[in-house]
């Protein structure tokens, strides 16, 4: 047992040496609790930036922020201008781009609302069963189109970039050209 309090206060007093070096410095001769205070900072810097653009969805909006209290502020007011006259560009250039899949999406609503509207006349002469039929692929069609409005107004909304809306536009019209398919898979297999 005495041997073991001599152990023990040995390694005490070499655990009380280690905590009271002092820390090694980092390649900046920076101290851990330096470098951690300016990460501290850097990360508080870019949360309020963050939160000062969140509400702000246009690239005007965005870079009015960066050349009066971001990173631009520094520049040179003619750089500034250039920078704010570019944004203002692009902005108009995605408020035309929206527009023009907005008033494809008013168009592409019409279209299904004649279709179906015309359904009963196109079907006239062929029965109940074919008009059922033409109506189903007519829902399922209006289906898909619910979703694409859905898909085109967040994309107006600036909620999804426009790769994004391309891809899911593309996606939609695959799978509902695959479902079209198996709904009539399906009208040949009742019919046999």
């Amino acid at each position: 047992t005495g041997r073991q309090e001599l152990i023990n206060n040995g390694l005490n007093e070499w655990r009380n040496n280690q905590e009271n070096k002092p820390k090694p410095k980092g390649r900046h001769g920076k101290t851990e609790a330096e470098k951690t205070e300016d990460t501290y900072t850097r990360l508080i810097k870019q949360q309020r930036e963050q939160i000062a653009l969140s509400s702000q969805n246009t690239e005007l909006a965005k870079m009015k922020y960066q050349v009066t209290q971001g990173e631009l502020s520094s520049l040179e007011k003619s750089k500034k201008e250039t920078l704010l006259h570019n944004a203002a560009l692009i902005d108009q250039k995605n408020i035309a781009e929206q527009l023009k899949t907005f008033r494809e999406g008013l168009a592409d609503s019409n279209a299904a609302a004649r279709e179906r509207g015309n359904i009963d006349f196109l079907g006239a002469g062929q029965g109940d069963k074919a008009r059922d039929r033409m109506k189903e692929m007519a829902d399922i069609r209006a289906d898909f189109l619910r979703q694409q409005r859905d898909l085109q107004r967040d994309f107006s909304r600036g909620q999804i970039s426009e790769d994004l809306y391309k891809k899911q536009t593309e996606a939609l019209k695959t799978a509902l050209a695959e479902r079209l398919d198996i709904q009539e898979e399906y009208y040949k297999k009742t019919d046999e």
